[in-house]
């Protein structure tokens, strides 16, 4: 799904503006490159629309795909992700089984 089918099935008598909207599709977007792959038994997402910050907690069956999460943000991202030409901060922080994703632009 790109950003135009997204704002498509979304935005049918929404309150909230367009912007925001994108802002939404892009964070979710940014965590889904990071996490699409792996698979999550739990997911909760948090968004704060006045900060531009998508929270996501994740609960991993697997210890070994946490830690390849984990990893990837760390030392390849650097925890900095880039799509549709915006760039992201990712903090990831983890306790057991849990992965927990702070993802805000940066300007």
């Amino acid at each position: 799904m790109d950003r135009i089918q997204f704002i498509g099935q979304t935005y049918q008598g929404f309150t909230s503006s367009i912007d925001d909207i994108i802002n939404f599709f892009d964070h979710t977007m940014a965590v889904y490159e990071i996490v699409g792959d792996k698979t999550a038994a739990n997911v909760h997402g948090i968004t704060d629309n006045d900060r531009h910050i998508l929270k996501i907690r994740a609960k991993f069956n697997n210890e070994n795909e946490l830690q390849e999460v984990l990893n990837y943000i760390n030392n390849t991202l650097h925890n900095r992700k880039n799509i549709y030409g915006r760039n992201f901060h990712v903090d990831a922080h983890t306790e057991g089984y849990y992965i927990e994703l702070s993802v805000h632009e940066e300007y």
